[in-house]
């Protein structure tokens, strides 16, 4: 018997509102929300609004929002940082910040976030893997690599590191060259060394 492969709204709904333990250890792969389209897209919308309107402690529906670009999620995310909520858990509020810079892509925020992925400034409750990630949204310019070749040399910080090289990949997709140099996971400083070398080369630095 053939398994009929889920729908795209499908995966969406069972990433974004299933068990969480998918969440956990998969996170939320950027490609479930670019893939929706027409209808489906519309009632992801509908509901990652619905969600983000209520007062609970998962980030999925405000990541989700930051993935859809919604502009309608801009005024509620902005409700649940000022006051910032006693209660509320850091990944949240980050979430909720990166949500926001995620909606506006604004370019005069790049200089910030290039701060905090270097840990030299501050953008409230953002921490730096969450900065790293928005960096693939702001182009191929060398402040932004550097910044991206910094974070993923960092071997104290596995989640920053991780997230700095899909930020580089992302960048890099529609080159073949830099891909094939960073679809590999390095772990050891001297691998990372060679591979940004090696990136650079290649970008004529």
């Amino acid at each position: 018997m053939e398994i009929k492969k889920p729908t795209n709204f499908q995966t969406f709904y069972s990433f974004v509102f299933g068990d969480y333990r998918n969440y956990y250890f998969n996170g939320l792969p950027e490609d479930i929300f670019t893939s929706l389209e027409g209808f489906e897209r519309i009632e992801a919308e509908k509901l990652v609004v619905q969600a983000i309107k209520k007062i609970i402690m998962d980030e999925r529906a405000i990541r989700a929002a930051g993935y859809l670009k919604l502009q309608v999620a801009v005024p509620i995310l902005e409700k649940r940082l000022a006051p910032r909520g006693i209660f509320m858990r850091q990944t949240i509020y980050s979430s909720v910040t990166w949500a926001l810079l995620k909606i506006k892509s604004d370019k005069k925020c790049l200089g910030k976030i290039i701060g905090v992925v270097k840990n030299s400034s501050k953008v409230e409750g953002l921490t730096r893997p969450d900065a790293a990630d928005l960096l693939s949204d702001y182009g191929q310019d060398p402040s932004i690599i550097d910044a991206l070749f910094y974070a993923y040399k960092d071997n104290d910080d596995f989640r920053l590191s991780s997230i700095a090289l899909a930020s580089l990949r992302k960048i890099f997709k529609d080159n073949a060259d830099i891909s094939e140099i960073l679809k590999r996971n390095y772990y050891s400083s001297l691998d990372k060394n060679s591979i940004i070398t090696r990136v650079k080369i290649s970008l004529g630095y």
